[in-house]
């Protein structure tokens, strides 16, 4: 049987069991079963069925079956069905068992499991299924969690997926991360996967691994596909997506690169971070912090290139591994040797096969590696240009006595050279100023001469008095100084200057009468 009428079955209300299989039916119509309301059970396996003729443009319209509420079984094996209709999932709230093996469905989505009817069986063996998108079951399982009766019984629908081509790249991330239980709870409350045999068709780094087996971490889909407009990419780089915790890989490695290319800046298409690649090339320096895109880098693989000196603006800020490994390091700074120590994030570092020059400025770079060496992944095998291993080495290896000593004394004697120095330039600008207070601190007076002290000095001495002694100044102690012993005299009426300091000219006589 091809074909046949639309009101074949208008007399058959009562119709419960229907079995139309091994037939050659193509199509049926829409409106077949709207008087046999009560089946329960419908075979129409090993047919030409698509029901696509019956969808009249890119709406989809539901399957003949929307009406028969009651449906309880429905077998389409081996058929050409390409999609599952939403009537199956929605109307047919009955439904226990629905076997679609042997179909031509190539992909399936997590709105494709939500069906009403929660204790159904769900056969896609054998399909042509390559892409298994469950990147919302988590949203539709929060959202059915809203709703559902904490009371009723957590029946779930039971999916059977073996014997599908399945593509194993970043497209089925969740699937895999739900069939080892890495996704949360509700999401596994919502649909019970069954993969059985299921393995992966491509890519060939997977072919015939059990999906199940597959890690996450492992799967990677192209960032720019063949109908991308605008290529990200670095030119003679390979670019790869990785859902699983959202990183970018940039692989420049073997491009005959002397310099870093520009990368793509991964918070543009919902990325996180990069892992960067540049292996086997020509490259002398790396980018700094503030080129594009690789203020974003996590993971960065430089070995085998020309690199010969980093600085602290060449580390990314979350920089987690980093392999320096055959490049021509000779030395690593205080600064970048410092950053080493004060992140948080690096845990991984790699420096073997580098001509390292062992010499004192390098007992920085000894400590780190020795006290560092977890973090150190090729500890036992770093070495000096002259061959000896870092790790084996103590400081008087590096830095012998003698030199240390000659260090030591020469950073001694600059210290001193700058502290006399200072303090000459000091007595230079302030000398008379300290030796007058010396003397008069009684501080080392035999070094100084009064005369000499006073040598630059208009007058010996100011005469401070009371008006009431001014008899006694004019008429007995200015002529018995100034005449008799020959001290020049400052007498304020007669030889004060206003405005003068006055410590800077003289020595003071005072006198001391009871009127004072």
């Amino acid at each position: 049987m091809s074909l046949f009428f639309r009101h074949l079955f208008r007399s058959l209300h009562n119709l419960k069991r229907l079995y139309l299989n091994n037939n050659n039916l193509k199509t049926i119509p829409m409106d077949i079963f709207a008087s046999t309301k009560s089946l329960e059970i419908v075979n129409m396996a090993n047919n030409r069925l698509t029901f696509m003729d019956n969808q009249p443009g890119p709406i989809d319209i539901n399957s003949p079956f929307q009406q028969l509420t009651h449906l309880t079984e429905l077998n389409l094996s081996h058929n050409h069905i390409l999609k599952i209709f939403q009537d199956w999932q929605f109307n047919l709230s009955k439904l226990k068992r629905l076997d679609l093996s042997y179909n031509n469905i190539t992909m399936l989505t997590a709105n494709d499991l939500q069906f009403l009817s929660r204790d159904i069986e769900v056969y896609l063996r054998y399909n042509q299924i390559s892409e298994i998108s469950m990147y919302e079951i988590e949203s539709f399982a929060n959202g059915q969690d809203t709703l559902r009766d904490p009371n009723a019984t957590p029946a779930i629908p039971t999916v059977y997926l073996d014997g599908n081509p399945v593509v194993c790249n970043c497209l089925i991330t969740y699937f895999v991360r739900l069939l080892r239980h890495e996704l949360d709870e509700k999401a596994e409350k919502m649909v019970k996967l069954i993969p059985g045999a299921l393995t992966c068709s491509a890519p060939a780094e997977h072919a015939g691994k059990l999906v199940a087996t597959v890690n996450p971490h492992d799967l990677f889909c192209d960032y720019d596909t063949d109908n991308s407009q605008v290529k990200r990419c670095p030119a003679g780089c390979q670019c790869l997506v990785r859902t699983a915790d959202l990183a970018l890989l940039v692989n420049c490695s073997n491009a005959g690169l002397s310099t870093v290319p520009v990368l793509p800046e991964p918070t543009n298409s919902s990325l996180k971070y990069i892992i960067l690649y540049l292996e086997n090339n020509y490259i002398t320096h790396l980018p700094k912090i503030t080129d594009i895109g690789y203020d974003k880098v996590r993971f960065l693989y430089v070995k085998n290139n020309n690199i010969s000196n980093i600085v602290r603006e060449n580390l990314p800020p979350q920089l987690e591994s980093l392999d320096l490994r055959n490049n021509n390091m000779v030395h690593i700074n205080e600064t970048v040797l410092k950053a080493f120590n004060n992140t948080r994030t690096l845990r991984n570092i790699s420096l073997s096969n580098n001509p390292w020059k062992c010499n004192c400025e390098a007992l920085s770079l000894m400590i780190y590696i020795q006290s560092q060496f977890k973090k150190v992944n090729d500890y036992d095998y770093i070495e000096c240009s002259d061959g000896q291993r870092i790790n084996k080495m103590v400081p008087g290896d590096i830095c012998t006595d003698d030199v240390q000593a000659i260090v030591a004394l020469s950073i001694t004697l600059a210290l001193l050279g700058i502290l006399i120095g200072v303090l000459a330039a000091l007595y230079y600008k302030y000398q008379q100023e300290i030796k007058i207070w010396m003397y008069w601190h009684n501080i080392c007076p035999f070094i100084f001469n009064s005369d000499a002290l006073d040598a630059n000095k208009k007058y010996d001495a100011f005469i401070s008095y009371s008006h009431k002694d001014e008899d006694f100044v004019a008429d007995t102690l200015v002529p018995e100084l100034e005449f008799r012993r020959k001290f020049n005299l400052c007498i304020h009426r007669r030889d004060w200057t206003v405005g003068d300091f006055i410590p800077d000219q003289v020595k003071c006589i005072y006198t001391f009468p009871t009127d004072f």
